[in-house]
């Protein structure tokens, strides 16, 4: 016997045993029909294991692809002018038709900017989520916000106040933002509730819940993060959780919605319901064998249960999809019901035969006849009870087919389930349903991206006529740009000729006025030694002079005292009388003598004061000199130095010459790859205009083909 995904989960004795004996869930009932459809166990299973992942694929890739359109955005929010902004984030929104707004919000929580005017300026309350945000992207959900119930609805039918909040960062303006976009959470219970493509579509149920909440531990496990279906009245039942479900244990029912109001535990046991329960612990279960296991409105159902994380989610979800026991196998297969009907209709004929012979006295013949005439009648209703109705069917969904084969492209067509039969014709109808809607889905899509393919083809034609006027004023600016560039080389060679022969001849005088001023120092230093010299030897002179003088003082000194001797002895002569007169007459003559040598001294003394007067005024005259010729030293050494100064004033002008003669090349280089850069730019330009134009004719092609197809979504 092939072995079942079932048989691995774990059922205690009771929930095996737990549906009453009678009814349309009793065990008679429910046994009888999971036996004759035991040969279908693995094809449900593989209907279940479908289903899950088709839903779970539905979500990732909306998920992925908002985040996708976040992420580009990003790109462009970098590079972009403010002025550009408002048009940016409407291209968002105009992409994203599921967000009831596309903001901008800052650090702060400020929202700097919003696709809702009414929002730019407010604050965004989500503080925790916002820092959470702005260390990578961050999907936050479901929560309540009342803002999400004031927008209004977008893609659903349903609305409430529970979001899905999208949130990826980005650098505008030099600044650290967030760029938001706010999902109802009610589009995504549509990803997985689409009614159209229910294979069960009395039961069927595919909700979310909670496996594992990081970002909010408030969110238990078990905990719905989806709308369920039957808060739509289509529960078969007749019940929803908006009027409440009534089991054998209270009623079930919910208050505004059923995201975070429903805890998905049997009622019975008020603990995580088996299938719920298996799935949080194993990562995945599927069940589909009698007797099923009890869901949260105590009704036994079977399904696959799976987890899975979403870009960008901090927790790890879980989803049932499941239906109800009594409608999966509540079908009989076409074999079943021909052979039943056939055996009945073989009974009536024997059993008419039987009675004509055995209650009647008839010819043969006329029993024969008749036999023969019940057997047509029953051949008949055989007919029109079985193969006639198999095959009026099995000409609907030959309809519905033909119609798309045809070309009419009504993908809003759908087979009635209500009229199909519980066997094989009415699954085949029903994938055949499920079939269309997902190929309604996906054109509906291909339909919604063709018209943005057409608008931004268009946007991008109109671009790139002004790209193309861009590339000519470029080129031609370049163009200008070099004509200048190359006369202004030319001056500019011309110049650096001229400077060249400046520097040389500059360079020469510098060198000859350095040589003169070197001659200039030395004869001015041996004038300078020559009269100090001078001026030493005056000094001499003068200090002899001094002496000189002091010996006219001693020899008028030694006059003084001779010419009182003389006197003294002219004295004693007289006294002496004439034996002193000869001595009286030498006395005389030593003091005429004395007298002489004292007017011959002064006279000395006067001479030697004019020299000495003459000597100091020739020291000073020269000291003077000296002064004078240092100043001049000086003033010669300065000039030397303005002479260096200017030499270095006209290397570095020299040099600055060069580098500018330098540059103005390099200027004319780059002016020349700017003339090519244009021309190359041009040629990438027309390109770009060709492929859009092969594109926009692409596109219109696709317009043109899309629109054979009318879709529920359009």
């Amino acid at each position: 016997m092939t072995q079942l995904a079932s048989d691995a989960m774990a059922l205690s004795r009771d929930e095996k045993k737990w549906l009453k004996w009678f009814g349309a869930n009793g065990k008679f009932k429910l046994g009888w029909s999971c036996f004759l459809n035991r040969k279908s166990y693995k094809d449900i299973e593989m209907t279940f294991e479908g289903v899950a992942n088709t839903r779970v694929r539905l979500l990732k890739q909306f998920t992925n692809n908002v985040w996708e359109r976040l992420e580009q955005t990003t790109q462009t929010l970098s590079t972009i002018d403010k002025k550009y902004l408002s048009g940016t984030l409407a291209t968002v929104s105009q992409s994203l038709p599921e967000a009831s707004e596309i903001s901008l919000i800052q650090s702060n929580g400020t929202i700097f900017y919003s696709s809702q005017s009414s929002r730019t300026g407010l604050v965004h309350e989500q503080t925790k989520a916002i820092k959470r945000a702005l260390e990578k992207p961050f999907l936050h959900g479901p929560y309540r916000d009342p803002v999400t119930l004031a927008l209004g609805a977008t893609t659903s039918k349903f609305h409430d106040q529970m979001t899905m909040m999208f949130y990826q960062p980005v650098t505008f303006d030099g600044e650290s933002m967030l760029l938001a976009a706010r999902i109802p959470n009610d589009v995504f219970s549509d990803l997985i509730q689409r009614e159209a493509g229910h294979i069960f579509n009395e039961s069927g149920d595919n909700y979310l819940f909670m496996v594992e909440s990081s970002f909010d531990p408030e969110i238990k496990p078990g905990i719905a993060l989806s709308r369920s279906r039957f808060e739509d009245d289509t529960f078969f039942l007749g019940e929803n959780l908006k009027q409440g479900v009534n089991t054998p244990f209270g009623t079930v029912k919910i208050k505004e919605h059923t995201e975070l109001e429903v805890m998905f535990t049997d009622p019975s046991t008020g603990q995580l319901h088996p299938g719920v329960r298996e799935t949080i612990k194993n990562g995945s279960n599927l069940y589909v064998k009698y007797p099923g296991y009890s869901d949260y409105r105590h009704i036994p159902v079977i399904g696959k249960g799976v987890t899975f994380t979403l870009k960008g989610s901090d927790d790890r979800w879980g989803m049932m999809c499941e239906g109800d026991v009594e409608e999966v196998y509540r079908p009989r297969s076409v074999q079943y019901t021909m052979m039943r009907m056939y055996w009945l209709c073989m009974v009536l004929t024997l059993g008419v035969q039987f009675g004509l012979n055995a209650f009647t006295d008839l010819p043969v013949y006329a029993s024969l006849g008749l036999s023969a005439l019940v057997a047509f009648l029953l051949s008949l209703l055989f007919s029109a009870k079985g193969p006639a109705k198999l095959s009026r069917q099995l000409g609907g969904m030959a309809k519905v087919i033909r119609g798309l084969a045809e070309g009419e492209g009504n993908l809003t067509q759908r087979m009635d389930v209500s009229r199909l039969p519980p066997n094989e014709a009415g699954y085949l109808g029903r994938w055949i349903n499920s079939f269309v809607d997902n190929l309604d889905q996906i054109v509906g899509e291909v339909i919604v991206s063709a018209k943005e393919v057409s608008s931004l083809t268009q946007q991008m034609e109109g671009s790139n006529k002004e790209a193309s006027q861009a590339a000519e004023a470029v080129q031609d600016a370049a163009s200008d740009s070099l004509s200048v560039v190359q006369s202004q080389t030319g001056y500019v060679e011309k110049a650096n000729g001229s400077v060249s022969v400046m520097k040389t001849t500059m360079e020469k005088a510098v060198q000859g006025a350095h040589s003169q001023y070197v001659l200039v120092r030395q004869s001015t230093e041996t004038i300078r030694d020559v009269v100090q010299t001078s001026a030493d030897s005056v000094n001499l002179l003068s200090q002899q002079a001094e002496d000189v003088g002091r010996f006219v003082n001693e020899i008028t000194d030694i006059t003084s005292q001779t010419n009182l001797l003389a006197l003294n002895a002219a004295i004693e002569a007289a006294r002496a009388g004439e034996y002193g007169r000869g001595f009286s007459v030498v006395a005389d003559e030593v003091r005429a003598l004395a007298n002489r040598t004292a007017a011959a001294a002064a006279d000395i003394g006067n001479v030697v004061e004019g020299i000495k007067s003459e000597t100091d005024r020739a020291v000073l005259l020269m000291e003077q000199g000296i002064k004078d010729v240092n100043e001049s030293l000086l003033k010669n050494e300065a000039a030397s130095n303005d002479s260096d100064t200017l030499s270095n004033a006209a290397s570095d002008m020299f040099r600055i010459i060069e580098q500018i003669s330098d540059t103005t090349q390099k200027n004319g280089d780059h002016a020349h790859q700017v003339a090519a850069s244009a021309l190359q730019m041009g040629s990438s330009i027309r390109l770009v205009k060709a492929n859009a134009d092969q594109v926009q004719a692409k596109a219109n092609a696709l317009s043109r083909l899309v629109g054979l197809f009318k879709v529920s979504a359009a």
